[in-house]
């Protein structure tokens, strides 16, 4: 099965705030689908520093910050730091993808009426703590895409760079 974002849809027909915030999570994916190819078990364990997360660790954070996401386009709430585990980066690949597809999906068909009144929601507890939709932004969707750069450093120092014809900019590769 091939898996979503190989590169980015055309352009949406329309500029609103469903289509910006799902070209934003295009964006997200087709980044993660290049730094996560080929990745060989030299770069999934290689960490620039003993405080630092391997490559490995950071994935998993990063299908936690997609679960995160998952968990408020769906309104469930999270129990933090609770996420998805996977036994292989082909699991991994395969959740986050199609994940972040999914919710291109729901965002393309609109099925969000209400982005404003989307909330993140965490137990703490006993009590829930809720955040504003904007949270999303400047959190786990930033958060993915800073962490993704950080792949891509990691297996560029470990020799194994990506596809030097991804261009992030295009969503596209070059020929």
């Amino acid at each position: 099965m091939e898996l979503p974002f190989k590169e980015i849809d055309n352009y949406p027909k329309h500029i609103d705030a469903h289509t910006v915030l799902c070209r934003m999570l295009e964006g997200l994916g087709y980044r993660l689908h290049w730094a996560t190819q080929g990745l060989s078990e030299k770069d999934l364990s290689y960490k620039p520093s003993p405080e630092a997360m391997n490559t490995w660790e950071t994935i998993e954070h990063i299908a936690y910050l997609i679960h995160i996401l998952d968990a408020t386009f769906h309104e469930k709430c999270l129990e933090r730091g609770v996420g998805p585990k996977f036994k292989s980066l082909e699991d991994f690949r395969h959740y986050a993808l199609t994940t972040i597809q999914e919710l291109c999906n729901l965002l393309r068909g609109q099925e969000l009426h209400d982005l404003e009144h989307l909330k993140l929601k965490y137990q703490a507890g006993s009590s829930t703590l809720e955040y504003p939709f904007w949270h999303l932004i400047n959190g786990p969707i930033s958060d993915a895409i800073y962490h993704i750069g950080q792949i891509v450093s990691f297996r560029r120092t470990c020799g194994n760079p990506i596809n030097e014809k991804v261009n992030v900019f295009m969503g596209k590769n070059r020929p």
